[in-house]
C-alpha cells in the first residue's frame, strides 16, 4: 500500500491540486487550436445545407461551406436526442453509455480529455436528460464560468440561480424559444471572460478553448409562428405552415453559425476548427414538427436512414482543412459517427488515443478527419443497438437491420401518421392535414412494406424471430427501398455473423452507474466537483480517500476547469491523503496550486510518500 499525504500549515482548500502524472499523450505545450461543436436538435437530412426547400435560408452557412468548409453527407447519430449527446461526450456508441445516469467516474468525457491537455471547456445549451449532466461531464457545480444548464435545473453561474433558472426565462420569451440568440449571448460571455482571464492582445495566450453549443432549433418549431419577421424573409416560398415555421427556425441556425464564426475569427489569432451536426433525424411523423429527411426512409426514433443519418459541416481556419482539395465539396467516400467527432476533437486537442483491439472502432470513436480531408474511405463499419432490441450493422456499402418494426402499426388516434414506421416521408404540401391523409392512403396499399402483423415485443424488446431482417446496399439505394435479404443469402449470412461478432465485442462494456455505497459499506458523498462518489473517513481536519477517487490519469488541471479534490475548510493544519491501494512506482509528484485567487495561502507544504498513513 502506498499513501500520499500533503500537509499545510495554513487554510488551504486546493481546487486544482494534483498528484498524478499527466495522461498518456498529453503534450507539454497544448496546441493553440480552439474547437467548436455546434449541435442542432432534430435537424433532418433535408433540413440543412442541401435541403430541397430550406437551402436558401442557409446563405451564410453555405458561403462558409464553399469558402472554408466540407460537408459530410453521412454522419450517423442515435435515433433520439440524449443518447446521441451522451455518445458524443463519452466517445462511444450510445448502447454502451447510459444518458440518464451517465456513468460518472467510469466515463472519460471529451471535456476531461481536453482539460488534461490544457483546454478550458464551455458548454451552452441542451445536453442530457440527467439534471446533473453538466456536473457529471464538466464537474463544476460552483464554477460559474464553466457550466450553463438550460433545460431542467439551474446551475450556479452569474446568469441563473435556483430562483431564476435560465429555462424559465428562456421559455417565457416566445420570440426566442427556437432561436439560439440568448444562448449566443451566454456563449459570448464565456468566451469574453476566457480572453479577459487568459488572453493577450486578443489571443488565448496558450489556453485554448472548446465550446459545446447546442440549440433548440428546429425541434417542434412547426407550431411556433412567433419568430421575428426577418427570419421568414427567405421562407415565403414554403407553403406548409409548420414547414415554414421550421424554415424560420433554420434561419436562426444560419445566423448563429455566421455569428459564432465571426466571433471565433476575431476572438484570437489562433486557428480554430468547428463541426456542426444534428443529434438525430427529423420528426417527420409529428404533426407540429417541421422536420424532413427526404429522400431517406424513416424518421426520428427509427433506425432507418432518416432517423439516424444526418449531415455535418466541418469549417474554420485550421490549416490542414484550408489546404484540403475537399473545401467547398461534399465528402461522400465513406461515413462517420457522432462519437467519431469526439475522437476528432480529442486528438486535435492533443490527446493521444492508445491503439485498440481489432474491433476497437466498433466500440470507440476514431478520428477520421485525415480521411475526410483526402476524400478517402473513413469508418469501415458501424454497429448500432437500440434499447428496444432493434439493431443495424453498416459494413462497407451494406446495411443489415434486424428486429426492426415497419409499416402502419395503427390507424387510430389524432396524429394518425405517427404510426407509419419506416415510411419515406416526402416534403409536406400546403395542408398538413391533407399531407398526412395522403400518406396514410399510401400506407394502406396492399403492396406497402410492413411486418406489423408479426413484429411484436417480447419481454419489452423486438426480436429477430418476430420482426425478421432487412438488407440494403446503402450506396446504391440510400432510400432503403430494395430489400436484398432474400436475393443474396450468402452475403446476408456473412453480415449476420459479423453483426453477432460485433455485438459480442461490446459485451461487458456497458458501464454501470456509480454506487452510493463504497466497497467497505461506507456511505459515499459526491465529490465537490466531478460528481464522483468519494468514500471519506475523516477526523476533524484530516481526510483519507479511497483508491478509486479522486486519483486518476485525468486528475490534474487548473482550478477553473480542472478537478478540484476537496474543500478542506479553515484549519491551522491540514492533512490530505490518498490510498493508492497497492505498492506502485511513483515517477514524480505534481502539485498545482489554484490559479483563480489565493495562491499565497499555500505555504509550508510537506509531501509524504510511504506505506502507512501515520
Amino acid at each position: 500500500m502506498i499513501i500520499f499525504a500533503i500537509r499545510s500549515l495554513l487554510a488551504t482548500p486546493l481546487p486544482g491540486s494534483a498528484l498524478s502524472p499527466p495522461p498518456p499523450g498529453a503534450p507539454s505545450s497544448p496546441p493553440l487550436l480552439n474547437l467548436l461543436f455546434f449541435l442542432q436538435d432534430d435537424t433532418g437530412y433535408n433540413d440543412f445545407l442541401t435541403s430541397t426547400d430550406y437551402a436558401g435560408v442557409y446563405s451564410d452557412a453555405n458561403a462558409l461551406w464553399r469558402q472554408r468548409g466540407i460537408l459530410v453527407d453521412r454522419t450517423y447519430a442515435d435515433m433520439v436526442c440524449a443518447p446521441s449527446r451522451a455518445s458524443f461526450i463519452a466517445g462511444r456508441p450510445s448502447h454502451l453509455v447510459q444518458p440518464k445516469v451517465f456513468s460518472r467516474s467510469q466515463e472519460v468525457t471529451l471535456m476531461q480529455k481536453l482539460s488534461s491537455t490544457g483546454y478550458l471547456s464551455y458548454m451552452v445549451g441542451k445536453l442530457l436528460e440527467n439534471p446533473l449532466a453538466y456536473d457529471s461531464v464538466c464537474g463544476h457545480k460552483t464554477n460559474k464560468y464553466n457550466v450553463y444548464y438550460m433545460e431542467n435545473t439551474a446551475f450556479e453561474n452569474s446568469a441563473s440561480s435556483a430562483l431564476d433558472p435560465f429555462m424559465r426565462r428562456h421559455y417565457a420569451d416566445a420570440e426566442d424559444y427556437y432561436s439560439p440568440t440568448e444562448l449566443q449571448e451566454e456563449a459570448f460571455r464565456f468566451l469574453n471572460d476566457h480572453v479577459a482571464r487568459y488572453g493577450s492582445a486578443g489571443k488565448t495566450a496558450g489556453v485554448p478553448l472548446f465550446l459545446y453549443f447546442a440549440t433548440n432549433a428546429i425541434r417542434d418549431s412547426g407550431d411556433d409562428d412567433s419568430h421575428p419577421s426577418r427570419f421568414y424573409a427567405n421562407c415565403t416560398h414554403v407553403a406548409n405552415p409548420q414547414r415554414r415555421n421550421g424554415c424560420a427556425a433554420s434561419a436562426t441556425i444560419n445566423l448563429a453559425i455566421s455569428e459564432l464564426t465571426s466571433y471565433m475569427d476575431t476572438l484570437s489569432s489562433d486557428d480554430w476548427l468547428g463541426i456542426v451536426s444534428s443529434d438525430n433525424g427529423g420528426s417527420a411523423w409529428n404533426f407540429n414538427s417541421p422536420g424532413n429527411n427526404y429522400p431517406l426512409r424513416g424518421n426520428k426514433n427509427e433506425i432507418f436512414e432518416g432517423g439516424v443519418r444526418v449531415q455535418s459541416m466541418i469549417w474554420g481556419t485550421y490549416p490542414p482543412l484550408l489546404s484540403s482539395r475537399m473545401i467547398g465539396h461534399t465528402y461522400s467516400a465513406g461515413f462517420v459517427s457522432i462519437f467519431d467527432w469526439h475522437a476528432t476533437f480529442a486528438e486535435l486537442g492533443g490527446w493521444t488515443t492508445a491503439g485498440g483491439a481489432e474491433d476497437d472502432h466498433i466500440n470507440n470513436g476514431v478520428n477520421y478527419l485525415g480521411d475526410i480531408l483526402e476524400n478517402r474511405t473513413a469508418r469501415p463499419e458501424l454497429l448500432f443497438v437500440s434499447g428496444s432490441g432493434s439493431a443495424f450493422l453498416l459494413n462497407g456499402t451494406y446495411k443489415l437491420l434486424e428486429a426492426v418494426p415497419y409499416g402502419p402499426e395503427s390507424m387510430n388516434g389524432p396524429n394518425l401518421a405517427t404510426k407509419l414506421r419506416g415510411h419515406a416521408w416526402p416534403v409536406r404540401g400546403a395542408s398538413t392535414e391533407l399531407y398526412f391523409a395522403s400518406q396514410i392512403e399510401v400506407a394502406s396499399s396492399a403492396s406497402y412494406p410492413s411486418n406489423e402483423a408479426t413484429c411484436r415485443k417480447q419481454n419489452g424488446k423486438y426480436t429477430v424471430d418476430s420482426c425478421g431482417r432487412l438488407l440494403f446496399d446503402i450506396e446504391a439505394d440510400p432510400e432503403e427501398s430494395t430489400d436484398l435479404s432474400g436475393s443474396d443469402v450468402e452475403l446476408l449470412n456473412q453480415l449476420i455473423d459479423r453483426l453477432q461478432r460485433a455485438k459480442a465485442s461490446s459485451a461487458g462494456l456497458v458501464m454501470a452507474p456509480d454506487s452510493d455505497i463504497g466497497p467497505d459499506g461506507t456511505s459515499c458523498a459526491s465529490a465537490p466537483s466531478w460528481d464522483i462518489p468519494t468514500c471519506v473517513r475523516a477526523t476533524d481536519d484530516s481526510s483519507v480517500y479511497n483508491k478509486q477517487a479522486p486519483v486518476s490519469d485525468l486528475s490534474y488541471a487548473d482550478s477553473t476547469t480542472g478537478r478540484p479534490w476537496a474543500e478542506c475548510g479553515q484549519y491551522t493544519s491540514h492533512t490530505w491523503g490518498v490510498d493508492l491501494g497497492s505498492e506502485v512506482y511513483v515517477r514524480y509528484v505534481r502539485l498545482q496550486n489554484r490559479n483563480d485567487c489565493c495562491a499565497e495561502r499555500l505555504t509550508d507544504v510537506d509531501i509524504y510518500l510511504g506505506s502507512t498513513a501515520e
